[in-house]
């Protein structure tokens, strides 16, 4: 059994990796359509380069959350 600190800090960890993975996951996906329609570009490099610059407002998204979801489990738990 995992104490409270721990089961946090692996909430917040698996949280960091989610949020950290969703900006290449998305830049991937507007590649893969753009290469669907093999008719030019589908995405302006402004755009492009916004959800590049999101990139770690999400990962700082994904730790809060990850973090937030473990308390909440530990406070279900102990019947809280």
């Amino acid at each position: 059994v995992l104490g409270v600190g721990r089961f946090v800090v692996l909430g917040a960890a698996a949280g960091l990796g989610w949020g950290a993975a969703l900006g290449p996951a998305v830049l991937g996906l507007m590649a893969f359509k753009t290469g669907l329609h093999a008719h030019g570009p589908e995405y302006t490099a402004t755009q492009i380069a916004w959800v590049w610059a999101q990139w770690p407002f999400w990962a700082v998204a994904g730790t809060a959350t990850g973090a937030g979801l473990a308390l909440v489990a530990t406070g279900l738990r102990r019947g809280g």
